[in-house]
């Protein structure tokens, strides 16, 4: 069995389609945890902001394996991979965090994206993780990454009333 942390994010209708990768994620995996939603602007273009969320499951794909069974599901719920990579999305989910748990056995965790300095990727990320260390770099838990951030980055955040899934769900796991 595995671990995977992801991270979730839409502007194009986002808590409709936030809603629809959720479920799927539950039907299709063992869905452990899911933080509190968060706004932020679009960036590195001009558009809707987002919604963005993340979710913590336990999966018994391979890393590799999990990674494509995310993009199917992506384009079941409406990505089309022909828009340019800087837009507007319908969903966006994307492996952050991968942990191989063998018979007696954990894995070290692999850092799969390398997007732990984006706040919108950070910051749900911290609320369903928060102690959880990255030990491949600096041993700091992802809470304090968090508020290692400079002030102005973490403000590019804010709260969202939570999806109907993420009350059921929530945990610092």
């Amino acid at each position: 069995m595995a671990r995977a942390w992801l991270s979730l994010g839409s502007n194009l209708d986002p808590a409709r389609n936030l809603d629809a990768a959720i479920a799927a994620l539950d039907r299709d995996f063992h869905l452990l945890a899911v933080s509190p939603t968060y706004r932020s602007a679009a960036e590195g273009f001009e558009g809707p902001e987002f919604l963005n969320l993340a979710a913590l499951l336990e999966t018994g794909y391979a890393r590799e394996a999990l990674e494509f069974r995310l993009r199917e599901l992506e384009e079941q719920l409406g990505r089309d991979r022909s828009d340019p990579r800087l837009g507007s999305r319908v969903i966006d989910i994307d492996l952050i965090l991968y942990e191989r748990r063998d018979e007696g056995s954990i894995r070290p965790m692999e850092l799969v994206r390398d997007e732990l300095h984006r706040p919108f990727v950070l910051c749900p990320l911290s609320d369903l993780s928060p102690d959880l260390v990255a030990t491949w770099t600096d041993h700091r838990t992802l809470r304090q990454r968090w508020l290692d951030l400079p002030l102005e980055a973490r403000q590019s955040v804010q709260v969202e009333p939570r999806h109907p899934h993420a009350a059921e769900q929530e945990s610092s796991v």
